[in-house]
């Protein structure tokens, strides 16, 4: 599968601890070194302290020395790990990389120029492909394969519903002359096909809000569409993309 080679490989550490939203200490070859978490969200409940992690170079010297890129829920010593991508940032630069390259041929007409717009102001980054415009979120509320005693206590953060509502209203009024409309719900790890029923059995306290606001995406035409990104030291991987139901 189409493949994106990091400028250098990645340093593999372990979590000692997620201080704060913004900070993990990371034990790197047995030296705590402070790194950057660019994820503000809790990460699937998944208490990430003992856990191994994948750590990028920070080339600016005013920030941390490294970026926690990927958790993985196995043990440090485990041969093979799968890792769980935390850099939701760093997912709109991979699907335009894969976007400049034609890789999604089931879903965009090939050959056709890629640009990024902002729909208005300070709202979120997007894409223009053609008369297609594309709106890029990497969700990490929920998490397969989450043994229950690597469960962390934090209680889930609310999802801002009106936040998202607004954007893709604008999403869907965009501009004169595109035809279509895509949300891409991406994952950066193996995500299975994605279902409304994982926020009813995960957190019955959002599902309401989450049913709602997928019923009024399909209502303004949206098309949603989930990619699977998979990464390790080397580079990230497009593994499969597919159209979803808004469905039960």
């Amino acid at each position: 599968m189409p493949c994106i080679p990091f400028p250098e490989p990645l340093d593999e550490g372990i979590v000692v601890e997620r201080r704060n939203r913004f900070d993990m200490l990371v034990d790197l070859r047995e030296l705590p070194v402070e790194c950057h978490c660019p994820t503000t969200w809790n990460i699937g409940r998944l208490n990430v302290a003992g856990r191994p992690c994948l750590l990028s170079k920070c080339s600016d010297p005013r920030k941390t020395s490294y970026t926690v890129e990927a958790v993985s829920v196995d043990e440090p010593a485990a041969p093979r790990k799968r890792w769980i991508g935390i850099n939701q940032t760093a997912s709109n630069r991979y699907i335009e990389t894969f976007l400049k390259n034609d890789c999604f041929p089931d879903m965009l007409p090939s050959s056709s120029r890629v640009r990024r717009a902002r729909l208005s102001g300070k709202s979120n980054l997007d894409f223009i492909v053609g008369d297609v415009s594309i709106a890029i979120k990497t969700p990490l509320l929920t998490l397969p394969g989450i043994p229950p005693d690597m469960r962390s206590d934090a209680r889930p953060s609310s999802p801002n519903t009106e936040r998202f509502r607004k954007r893709i209203t604008k999403l869907a009024r965009s501009l004169p002359n595109i035809r279509r409309v895509l949300l891409l719900t991406v994952y950066l790890h193996d995500h299975p096909d994605f279902h409304l029923s994982e926020y009813r059995q995960e957190y019955p306290g959002h599902y309401e809000a989450i049913r709602e606001i997928a019923a009024y995406s399909a209502s303004l035409g949206i098309e949603n569409w989930q990619v699977n990104l998979s990464l390790d030291s080397a580079g990230v991987r497009l593994d499969r993309y597919l159209p979803l139901s808004t469905q039960e």
